[in-house]
């Protein structure tokens, strides 16, 4: 069980200074906050017990501090009453000269007794569970003073010295004003506490109207699942029906119930159940067509498997081939390379072995200067006759010194050289 406490962490400061260097000012317990610090067992970062709330300073100006024990051991032991003192760890940061610059809280841990005077625990779940009792004469007088009864009391019983009777003679108008004092300070409590409860009251109409609308909003929901499905469910059994018939009644009543707030789970159950169900059967209409989806899905995914296969089974064939072709080839060109056929060999995946540049032309012809190879060269390229004139006729027609450039028919068969009449050579050259 989880335990709430508040008790003194820090005692009010000494009006003659700190007591020592971790001792806090009025204006340092003003601005202490350890809400969210650890709550340690007599300073064991390793026996955490607690988490701390918050703290403020109180009206007598000590830091006072609220916490929560969740440690089953360290809740026996507060209850116990062995574990009722507080004790702040403050972390100092100095300098080299010893002088304090900061003083830090960096948790607060339950003892047997704190070092510090008056840092006990106060109140457990809101229980009182210490308080100071003064014993003095001067102290009892002090706490009677605010005490109208207790004055009143005093006033009423102290008998009068016999030589001074006017003290007598006004000690009933002195209780009468003590009365109508108490009745007026009632009066002024019952007015606040009436107008706390009313504005308490208003908060608590404006959450039960919230409340109220979003727990209506599960209604349809819930009496589909508590009206429609749940009956369809328990159609076949009698018993089953009759006792979960109650349940179509309140999913009519639930919304409209004075405690709405205890109406929340259920209908809150309902709403989820019936929006499963419904996302359960959709599912289920959607069923034949993912199947019909699955089937036409698997069957093209056969088909392209097969023609993957049937692919890789070519080409596996291809290869094969390939392989022993080039095999054969590699054959053939030894033996043509053993027979001498083959003075030079060629690597024709080479493409240095494919293509073969033509021949730089000459800087300088013999008897040329390069301003006349270049007028002829721009002439060859100005005369497009020139460009396409076949140098084997040429040199036919000139050999031997001078031809007619005809020739004659021959006795044979032939298509070209057994043409009848005379045919021009560059035709026959042109037909082969």
């Amino acid at each position: 069980m989880v335990l709430e406490i508040r008790g003194t962490a820090h005692p009010p400061p000494p009006r003659g200074g700190r007591g020592g260097p971790a001792d806090l000012s009025a204006a340092e317990i003003a601005s202490t906050n350890i809400a969210g610090a650890p709550l340690l067992n007599e300073h064991d970062a390793n026996a955490r017990v607690g988490t701390c709330l918050a703290s403020w300073q109180g009206t007598d100006g000590s830091l006072r501090i609220a916490a929560r024990v969740d440690d089953p051991a360290a809740e026996r032991a507060v209850r116990s009453g062995t574990m009722r003192g507080l004790s702040l760890g403050t972390d100092l940061i100095m300098s080299e000269e010893g002088e304090v610059l900061f003083r830090g809280q960096k948790e607060c841990s339950i003892c047997e007794e704190g070092k510090r005077d008056g840092t006990w625990m106060t109140h457990i779940n809101n229980v009182p569970v210490h308080r100071t009792v003064r014993a003095s004469k001067r102290g009892a007088r002090a706490a009677a003073n605010h005490n109208p009864r207790a004055a009143h009391a005093r006033v009423t019983r102290e008998p009068a010295p016999m030589a001074e009777p006017a003290p007598i003679a006004d000690a009933p108008v002195v209780a009468d004003q003590n009365r109508d004092d108490l009745v007026e300070r009632l009066k002024r409590e019952l007015a606040e506490k009436t107008e706390g409860e009313a504005r308490a009251n208003a908060r608590a109409q404006v959450f039960e109207e919230k409340e109220r609308s979003r727990v209506a909003s599960y209604a349809d929901e819930a009496k589909y699942f508590l009206k429609e499905w749940i009956p369809s469910e328990v159609a076949s059994d009698p018993e089953a029906k009759a006792d979960v018939a109650p349940l179509g009644t309140w999913a009519d009543e639930f919304a409209s119930k004075q405690d709405i707030v205890s109406q929340t789970p259920l209908a809150r159950m309902c709403f989820v159940a019936s929006k499963g169900v419904k996302r359960l059967r959709d599912e289920a209409s959607q069923l034949p067509e993912i199947k019909e989806s699955l089937a036409s899905t698997m069957k093209q995914l056969e088909e392209v498997t097969a023609s993957k296969e049937k692919l890789q089974r070519e080409n596996d064939d291809q290869r094969q081939l390939l392989d022993e072709r080039q095999a054969s080839l590699e054959k053939l060109n030894e033996r043509i390379a053993a027979a001498g056929l083959a003075a030079e060999k060629f690597n024709f995946a080479k493409a240095t072995a494919r293509e073969v540049e033509p021949p730089a032309e000459p800087e300088k012809v013999a008897g040329t200067t390069k301003l006349e190879a270049a007028t002829v060269n721009a002439s060859k390229s100005a005369n497009p006759f020139e460009a396409e004139r076949d140098h084997l006729l040429d040199f036919i027609n000139t050999a031997g010194g001078g031809g007619s450039g005809r020739m004659n028919a021959s006795a044979t068969g032939h298509a070209l050289l057994g043409h009848q009449g005379d045919v021009d050579v560059a035709t026959l050259l042109r037909a082969a």
